[in-house]
């Protein structure tokens, strides 16, 4: 089952975790290669019609286009708003959405991948909903959401970023979209690679129970170093 869209402010059971990010509607499905499941719950696809799931079209070459289905393993991208990240996915990993409000997928072990710009975030000092400040990392880096916080700079696909390594121990909310608000999760260990970006920086978020992002580290170090921000 998919985070629910129409709760963003609650987390996906079935991984353990559960992403806040939410399934509204998932707009037009993206494509997905050919031999995955394109298996949705009832109600959360809108090609089912009438009890009847449609086959999707698969998509010839990588990159694959991130769909709402199982993934094979491949060079993906998501393609929701620009500039596009593609990364390379090992077995294992289900697509939830891809769209303009982000990308969200979930892996082995409930591990999670998160792909967003986010245009508001949540002032825990005063509960405001506010812009994305010009410098997220630092925002995240000094957020109270989280018990214990680490920034470091990286270069990720040629890229410049930083690096806010973060845990929490409790639900706070943090970054603020139309459909509700993504919030942190009990027990649970993050990895924001913040790029710079001209509006809303671009934040490709690793997510995990301390434990099974432990065990599944390697496996999300191989995916980061395989990303590669833009289309081309």
């Amino acid at each position: 089952m998919p985070p629910n869209r129409a709760r963003r402010v609650t987390h996906c059971a079935i991984l353990g975790l559960g992403a806040t990010l939410a399934l509204v509607a998932c707009g037009a499905a993206p494509v997905a290669p050919s031999g995955a499941a394109g298996v949705s719950p009832a109600g959360t696809s809108p090609a089912r019609t009438a009890g009847v799931q449609a086959t999707p079209t698969p998509q010839p070459t990588e990159p694959f286009a991130i769909r709402e289905s199982n993934l094979l393993p491949g060079r993906y991208l998501q393609a929701g708003f620009p500039p596009g990240v593609s990364f390379v996915l090992p077995a294992g990993w289900k697509g939830y959405f891809d769209d303009a409000d982000g990308a969200y997928l979930g892996g082995p072990q409930g591990v999670e991948i998160g792909i967003n710009k986010p245009p508001k975030v949540v002032d825990l000092k005063t509960g405001a909903t506010i812009d994305s400040p010009a410098d997220l990392a630092a925002w995240l880096a000094g957020s109270p959401a989280f018990d214990t916080v680490k920034s470091s700079s990286v270069t990720v696909g040629g890229k410049p970023a930083k690096l806010v390594e973060a845990t929490s121990a409790g639900e706070r909310p943090l970054f603020a979209y139309a459909s509700g608000n993504f919030h942190t999760v009990p027990g649970s260990r993050y990895a924001f690679y913040v790029f710079p970006m001209d509006g809303p920086d671009l934040v490709f978020m690793l997510i995990g129970s301390k434990t099974s992002f432990e065990a599944e580290l390697a496996m999300l170090k191989t995916i980061v170093d395989s990303v590669r921000i833009g289309r081309g």
